[in-house]
Formats: C-alpha cells, sequence, structure tokens
C-alpha cells in the first residue's frame, strides 16, 4: 500500500515537472531566438 502511494506521489511530482518545464520552455526559447537574430546582425 504504501509503494503504491509512493509511486502516485512520484508520478504526480514528475507531472508537475514537465508542466513547469513545458511553460518555461516557451520564453526560453524566445530569448534564444532573439539571441540567434542579434549575433547575426
Amino acid at each position: 500500500m504504501i509503494l503504491i502511494i509512493d509511486f502516485f506521489l512520484k508520478f504526480n511530482y514528475f507531472k508537475n515537472l514537465a508542466m513547469f518545464l513545458v511553460k518555461l520552455r516557451q520564453p526560453i526559447a524566445q530569448i534564444l531566438i532573439q539571441k540567434n537574430t542579434f549575433s547575426r546582425f
């Protein structure tokens, strides 16, 4: 029983981490694109 609860807690943690990374990825991608366009000029 404890193993199942532990599994769900870990799964929820990784799910939240994945959502967090997806939210972070968009601004980071925009910053990288801006840096690349500036470095070309």
